[in-house]
């Protein structure tokens, strides 16, 4: 079978668009998770079908500039293509060069300095040759068009072909104009735990904390904002700002509290981000007091700061391990915190929050969910049960590698009618 697809520049009469986004290898359904909620956010409206583990066909009113923009704040997105086309099962490598051509030729643009990229996931089409692909395109291009040159310098107009896979494992080939010349994670190795002015060796993945808050801001509705219960040296709070949503983390140690702050001010947060010093079990009374009721715990606790002003539409959070973390002698850490946040959050809130599993056999390509048997699907129907007679109902979950000795589960859930 094969399927074609093509796009305009109409978003600016409020017409529709196609485009496709490709996601980042690490972990496909986290990654299209993120992008589908970061997309719903700005355009109610958008359209996101699933074509293969890292490939989404999206339909949107958004400009190209603006679809680009808003997809380069996520941490999943790879390339963005317009102008794009795709055919889904058995193709000839000559078939390819001249469908890829066609589609090419019909968007021709004066001027045109073209250069032509072929890239491969997961061993797809071994037998293509990405060289001959790119050379072939390239030569019929030229055949056709007499405004386009070979640039492979300074191009004006990069065509992006991927030998991908469906998720039956058949082969996936999609192609088209590529709008970022590389993934928009370029340059955040610059703020990984390790190189913030305060660290602490439990600090979150800073992949894991931008697509926590993008899922997390989904729930949320005008004027809202997330909350950290357990804020540690502040990543959430760091990816939050630097994604322009509102955030306000909360610690009972004074170092962490500190050193979070020092963060923010690094990374250059604004007023809509802070931290405050307090017991996130009885969240309600330290965003109300701005931190300042430490009840004596503490010889020095950091300064207070204003109450918080934003409603919680939603929490996000990596709890403590070990004592802190699920167990069986009493509530836990994670079920106290949800437990008081329920009584004063609204229907329809968000959490997502991560536990400690043992290390097991994740499939990085489909969320987790309640009807899943067997291993993490276990594990996730056990946090359900804990935490479902507060009234929050879990929704989909997401198993994450760490290292050799431990993963972590990422929970979703929704606050329902109590």
């Amino acid at each position: 079978m094969v399927l074609g697809l093509t796009t305009s520049e109409t978003a600016s009469r409020g017409e529709s668009t196609m485009s496709l986004v490709l996601t980042s290898g690490w972990h496909p359904a986290l990654h299209r998770a993120e992008i589908n909620a970061a997309l719903g956010r700005i355009d109610p409206d958008v359209d996101v079908k699933i074509l293969g583990p890292r490939c989404l066909h999206v339909e949107t009113t958004l400009s190209d500039k603006e679809l680009l923009s808003h997809l380069s704040l996520t941490a999943g997105m790879d390339m963005l293509l317009v102008e794009s086309g795709m055919c889904v099962g058995n193709i000839s490598q000559e078939d390819l060069i001249d469908r890829v051509t066609l589609s090419l030729v019909e968007q021709v643009r004066d001027d045109c300095r073209l250069r032509v990229d072929v890239e491969r996931h997961r061993s797809m089409l071994s037998s293509f040759s990405r060289r001959e692909i790119a050379k072939g395109v390239g030569a019929a291009a030229l055949a056709e068009c007499s405004e386009i040159t070979i640039d492979l310098t300074n191009p004006n107009c990069t065509i992006q072909v991927i030998l991908t896979a469906g998720f039956s494992a058949e082969p996936l080939v999609v192609w088209g104009r590529r709008l970022n010349s590389h993934p928009p994670r370029r340059g955040w190795n610059e703020r990984a735990p390790t190189r913030r002015p305060f660290f602490q060796p439990i600090a979150l993945d800073v992949r894991v904390a931008r697509s926590l808050i993008h899922l997390g801001a989904s729930y949320l509705r005008s004027g809202e904002s997330l909350c950290d219960p357990c804020s540690g040296t502040g990543g959430i709070l760091i990816e939050a700002a630097l994604s322009g949503v509102p955030a306000v983390g909360v610690d009972l140690d004074p170092d962490m509290v500190r050193g979070s702050r020092e963060n923010l001010r690094w990374i250059g947060a604004g007023d809509e981000q802070t931290c405050m010093f307090g017991d996130s079990t009885h969240l309600s009374e330290v965003l109300a007091s701005g931190g300042s009721d430490h009840e004596g715990r503490w010889p020095s606790p950091p300064p207070s700061v204003s109450p918080w002003p934003f409603p919680i539409g939603s929490l996000i959070f990596d709890p403590p391990y070990g004592r802190n973390a699920w167990t069986s002698e009493g509530p836990a850490l994670t079920e106290r915190v949800l437990t008081e946040a329920a009584r004063w959050m609204r229907v329809g809130s968000g959490v997502l929050f991560l536990c400690a599993i043992e290390p097991d056999m994740i499939d990085t390509d489909h969320p987790l969910s309640l009807g899943d048997e067997g291993g993490l699907g276990d594990a996730l129907r056990r946090v359900a049960e804990r935490i479902g007679s507060s009234g929050w109902n879990v929704t989909r979950g997401f198993g994450i590698h760490v290292h050799s000795s431990m993963s972590r589960l990422m929970v979703e859930a929704v606050l329902g009618e109590r």
